[in-house]
């Protein structure tokens, strides 16, 4: 009797903590801003949102042609994205390596983009990177559709320094 007892009681405390675990990663989606500096420590931001948007492809399903045009549109989205700093006049010098990934909705609305710079960057600089970052996913989708949320991500060079 103590065994079924503790196994129900054990039954009972793993569904109360799944239904939590579900409540607050549909509260931690709203609570998470567009833009967000990853923290590198804390993975937590990351994990949801990485829940939520699946890998737009996977490249053990997905046919070369499939991963050459991702590639590409990719390339497209950033090489548009590094324009749009450059012309704000953000510059980021020789320290401009990240990580970013963006989480979108199926027809390619950006609803988060997240970046970790390879080195720390100035406040004011990472403050205006995250503004500028958000006034271009505003505006700029990102050039596929797919049935289902989904993410991008990939690590890039942008090059905002003036000559």
């Amino acid at each position: 009797m103590k065994m079924l007892t503790l196994l129900m009681l054990t039954v009972g405390m793993l569904t109360l903590i799944s239904a939590g675990q579900n409540h607050n990663t549909t509260l931690a989606e709203d609570s998470i801003p567009r833009i967000v500096a990853l923290d590198r420590t804390d993975t937590t931001v990351e994990n949801v949102l990485d829940s939520l948007y699946a890998s737009a492809l996977h490249a053990d399903s997905a046919s070369i042609e499939q991963q050459e045009a991702m590639f590409e549109t990719w390339q497209e989205y950033l090489q548009a994205m590094s324009t749009s700093l450059a012309e704000n006049g953000l510059e980021l010098g020789d320290s401009s390596t990240m990580f970013i990934s963006i989480f979108c909705e199926p027809d390619g609305r950006v609803a988060h983009l997240a970046y970790a710079f390879d080195a720390a960057q100035p406040p004011d600089i990472e403050s205006r990177f995250a503004a500028l970052a958000e006034a271009f996913i505003n505006k700029q989708r990102f050039a596929a559709a797919f049935p289902r949320r989904f993410s991008q991500c990939g690590r890039v060079a942008f090059r905002t320094k003036s000559r």
